[in-house]
């Protein structure tokens, strides 16, 4: 609820169709919805998104999958938020995939790195 008011258009995804429904009902706003998705699996078209966020989930996801799909969502300038377990926020540029913060834990950047463009 916290984001409502920065954007025009804000899509939440969950992998449970359960959660999802649960959260449409229990929070609603004309420029909000939830629906069924991954990380892997954006519901969003080819470059059609300003920022991607993750929070309390990106261990769970396939790491060189999830890249490889905000890259394709993301619109050239997008940004990437992560915030998870064992991880502090980090955000990435999606033109270069480069990271632009250092407070992400290396070991993750050392056994996935980035994907190449």
């Amino acid at each position: 609820q916290q984001i409502i008011g920065y954007a025009d258009k804000i899509i939440g995804a969950d992998v449970s169709e359960t959660q999802v429904e649960v959260a449409n009902k229990t929070i609603k706003h004309p420029s909000l919805r939830f629906v069924q998705g991954s990380g892997e699996k954006l519901p969003a078209e080819d470059c059609s998104v300003d920022v991607v966020t993750a929070v309390q989930a990106v261990h769970y996801f396939d790491i060189p999958a999830f890249y490889k799909e905000v890259d394709r969502v993301l619109r050239p300038g997008g940004i990437v938020g992560l915030v998870s377990l064992n991880l502090g926020p980090v955000c990435v540029d999606s033109a270069t995939m480069k990271l632009a913060s250092t407070t992400m834990e290396k070991d993750l950047f050392a056994k996935y790195g980035f994907p190449e463009k």
